[in-house]
């Protein structure tokens, strides 16, 4: 009963819409105080570890030794605010929880049909808003800055999800090469270019680069930046008016504060001080079991992963993400570049693994496309 209950269709459906759901209301100018996306991570975090005390009871135990090890830590550096590390823990540990539901539920050709309808959604919006410079959708609200994104609370956190889009319809047009997916590739690779985040323009020109690369070999690469960098010098001017009017701020940090600034939003430029403030906050205790000080995060997450959970509690988070992710995805070269993208992003902006959807997105496409022992029609490309 209880596994028929985790293989349902309509489970997996729920967990979707409540995620699109609560992400979506919690964006509206509602005259309400009520976090409907924080409440809808809450919920579908309890059915995941449901999931786990049924199916993965193993996983649970090590959940269990890393939130105590987290409590350790608080404990001995008198630190009080549970509410906001509960909150904390169980988004950076979502993905793992999601990925040990849908390898439980094995609904991979339902899952593909859910991502396709939310993803198209998403890219339609965002296309609208574009061509109708929908001021209620503009990624930066009050600003000059370029950027349109869906009803979404964060761009950061989007950016990541844009990523999935990006890589859920370049695997469709690869399995299914038609006019149709070649088109909606296409048409959702347009859409990135209007949202306007640092983080999704970098990953665009990896991805592109790849391509390039892949298809025509390196002396065709080096020729494209070689044209794009001629473009760029012969136009300069059109560029740089172009970025001022569009990129004010950015252009701002860049002339004030260099490049890597520019790229990361300041986080370079205050990263020693908020290490500092970390450092100066932590006991010896605290680099074994974690308990970051809330006013220190990094922003970048490799930092803020090992300040929140310390040395033994990011070896258990590696643990668990190699057994429950890593193990059940068959992992082509390509593949694992996109991974290793999202990964040196997070870095430079934070807002993967801090944040649930995220991450649910993410690996939800690469359990589509790279799950182990596909069935036979969905290693043939099927798709909707």
């Amino acid at each position: 009963m209880k596994n028929n209950f985790f293989k349902s269709d309509w489970v997996l459906i729920l967990i979707f819409s409540m995620l699109f759901i609560g992400d979506t209301l919690t964006a509206l100018p509602l005259n309400t105080n009520f976090r409907f996306s924080l409440w809808a991570k809450a919920l579908l975090s309890i059915l995941f570890l449901i999931n786990l005390f049924f199916n993965k009871q193993k996983v649970l135990r090590f959940l269990l030794i890393s939130a105590m090890m987290l409590a350790i830590g608080m404990f001995f550096n008198f630190q009080n605010d549970i509410l906001f590390k509960a909150a904390q823990y169980t988004e950076y540990y979502s993905g793992i929880l999601f990925f040990a539901f849908i390898i439980v539920n094995k609904n991979e050709k339902l899952l593909l049909k859910i991502l396709f309808f939310i993803f198209i959604i998403y890219a339609i919006t965002i296309l609208s808003a574009f061509i109708f410079e929908l001021d209620y959708l503009k990624t930066y609200s009050g600003s000059s800055r370029f950027g349109y994104m869906p009803v979404f609370s964060s761009q950061n956190e989007f950016s990541f999800i844009m990523i999935a889009m990006i890589y859920f319809f370049y695997k469709r047009a690869i399995l299914n090469k038609n006019w149709v997916n070649y088109f909606l590739f296409a048409f959702v690779f347009f859409t990135s270019l209007c949202i306007g985040t640092k983080v999704i323009y970098l990953f665009d020109l990896c991805f592109l680069a790849y391509l390039i690369y892949y298809h025509f070999g390196p002396k065709k690469l080096f020729y494209t930046f070689v044209l794009i960098g001629l473009f760029v010098v012969l136009f300069k001017k059109f560029w740089v008016d172009f970025l001022n009017s569009n990129f004010s701020v950015l252009m701002l940090v860049y002339k004030e504060n260099g490049l890597i600034n520019a790229l990361s939003s300041l986080r370079f430029e205050y990263l020693t001080k908020r290490l500092s403030c970390q450092i100066e906050n932590f006991n010896a205790l605290n680099y074994f079991f974690g308990g970051t000080i809330e006013d220190c995060v990094v922003e970048m997450s490799f930092f803020d992963l090992f300040f929140f959970f310390g040395i033994l509690g990011l070896i258990i988070y590696s643990y668990l993400f190699k057994k429950i992710v890593i193990n059940n995805l068959d992992l082509v070269i390509f593949s694992k570049l996109i991974f290793s993208f999202v990964l040196i992003l997070s870095f430079l902006a934070g807002y993967y693994f801090e944040n649930f959807s995220s991450q649910v997105y993410l690996l939800g496409v690469f359990y589509v496309y790279h799950k182990k022992m596909l069935d036979p029609d969905l290693e043939k490309g099927e798709t909707i």
